[in-house]
């Protein structure tokens, strides 16, 4: 995808919950457009899985990483090694959250 008016070559972007459904279309989306990316979430597995696939179709930086982002200490240490490892965070993704299905009655 070619989109000069949006180019976002060398920033990086966190999205949180980024490994499946809207928040993986988001860090797709964001990886054409050239960030370098990050997904955070409770699943390292699916995590690096999603890493390894935008890796090897965009050819973005990716970085996964754990983080749940209930615990404070967690995010954090999320903050802490994205800027160890990519050097700054420019684009945050707040789209962690889980669903329930319930009766309305």
């Amino acid at each position: 995808m070619n989109l000069p008016y949006f180019d976002l070559t060398g920033k990086v972007a966190i999205i949180s919950g980024g490994a499946t459904g809207i928040g993986r279309g988001i860090a797709d989306g964001l990886a054409e457009a050239g960030a370098h990316i990050v997904i955070a979430a409770r699943r390292v597995k699916k995590c690096e899985e999603t890493c390894k696939e935008i890796q090897e179709k965009i050819g973005v930086r990716t970085f996964p990483h754990r983080c749940d982002i209930n615990n404070r200490d967690e995010i954090e240490i999320l903050v802490n090694d994205v800027i160890k490892e990519l050097g700054q965070i420019d684009i945050l993704v707040n789209n962690s959250g889980i669903g329930e299905v319930k009766n309305l009655f």
